[in-house]
């Protein structure tokens, strides 16, 4: 072997020797120390992390209160638009009532009216009262003879009266009168003296303010069995305005 191979060999030696001792002294050379953070940095970082904790929830509680008053708004408007609609359709229903009871006011042909058995107008008046007339009679007594859309006239006396006693030298003219649903109605005969005119009949229904008056008996009669009146709430046909009863007891 030359003495440059020689060289050369060792020199390898020496270098590979020194690295495997490099990595014994890494290895074995102490880990270095972590920095221990001091109280006043740790109250920092908790100080940090508190702030962020109360930002986070109060973002959470504007996202909520926002929530919470677009809910009201729109629960608000929804109360405002149902409040509208709801007085638009008592309006309406008010408007609609008013009209009914326009056109109820407004007597109507009956279909008794082509009866040839009807008395009418020109007929002699004793023909035509002694249709309609009951007699001296109380108003209980009445409620049983009346049949249902009928009506009959009669003299009113008091049950409580004792004629053989004690005389009525003015007995009151009544009209009873069986509604549709049999509810019984007794209304005064009104008999009004003008000058002009001599006296004129009529019905005293509460609540109208011009009732239909005619100069005798049979044409009154005759007017309310050929027109007859159509209640403004179910509809029904009935001779008298009797809904008006009801009304003037409210009012």
């Amino acid at each position: 072997m030359s003495t440059s191979e020689e060289a050369s060999s060792t020199a390898a030696s020496t270098s590979e020797s020194s690295t495997v001792d490099s990595r014994r002294s890494q290895r074995a050379a102490p880990a270095k120390p972590s920095r221990v953070k001091t109280q006043p940095e740790v109250l920092k970082a908790e100080a940090k992390r508190s702030e962020a904790r109360a930002k986070r929830k109060k973002e959470r509680r504007e996202r909520e209160e926002r929530r919470s008053e677009r809910k009201e708004e729109k629960e608000r408007e929804e109360r405002r638009l149902e409040r509208r609609s709801r007085k638009e359709r008592e309006k309406r229903r008010d408007e609609e009532k008013e009209k009914s009871r326009k056109r109820s006011s407004t007597p109507i042909r009956s279909k008794k009216s082509n009866d040839p058995n009807r008395c009418r107008p020109t007929d002699t008046s004793k023909r035509c009262l002694r249709q309609y007339y009951a007699g001296v009679r109380t108003s209980e007594e009445m409620n049983r003879k009346v049949r249902r859309s009928q009506f009959r006239l009669y003299y009113k006396i008091d049950p409580d009266v004792d004629m053989t006693r004690e005389m009525q030298f003015s007995i009151p003219l009544f009209v009873a009168y069986k509604d549709s649903e049999r509810n019984m109605y007794h209304f005064p005969v009104i008999a009004t003296e003008h000058e002009r005119y001599g006296r004129k009949w009529s019905i005293g229904l509460p609540g109208e303010d011009r009732r239909a008056s005619f100069s005798n008996l049979p044409k009154l009669l005759d007017y309310y069995e050929v027109y007859n009146f159509v209640h403004p709430d179910n509809g029904s046909i009935e001779v008298f305005p009797v809904w008006l009863v009801h009304e003037s007891q409210k009012d």
